[in-house]
């Protein structure tokens, strides 16, 4: 399955949910995340989209890390069914 259709399918589900998300697209840096997703709360979770069995890349997974280390959420999704879960664990 393509990361695109996971990513699509997975933030549309999270807009059904009342959950917001945004592209990240940063030309200045990067390896981020694909997604930044926010709940009614004030918290933000991050995700890297991935096809099936992909990981992710050396600067991604160093992205994620200081991400991590700074206290916020980060996962890295190949399946639509993980990302379900992770925005039903957001909400």
């Amino acid at each position: 399955m393509m990361e695109k259709f996971i990513e699509r399918t997975v933030s549309d589900y999270a807009k059904k949910n009342g959950v917001v998300s945004y592209k990240i697209n940063s030309i200045s840096c990067r390896g981020l995340p694909d997604r930044m997703f926010l709940n009614n709360r004030g918290c933000i979770y991050f995700i890297e989209f991935k096809r099936k069995g992909k990981k992710p890349t050396e600067l991604q997974s160093l992205k994620i890390k200081e991400l991590q280390e700074r206290g916020f959420k980060v996962s890295v999704i190949d399946s639509i069914e993980d990302g379900f879960k992770v925005i039903d664990e957001f909400k």
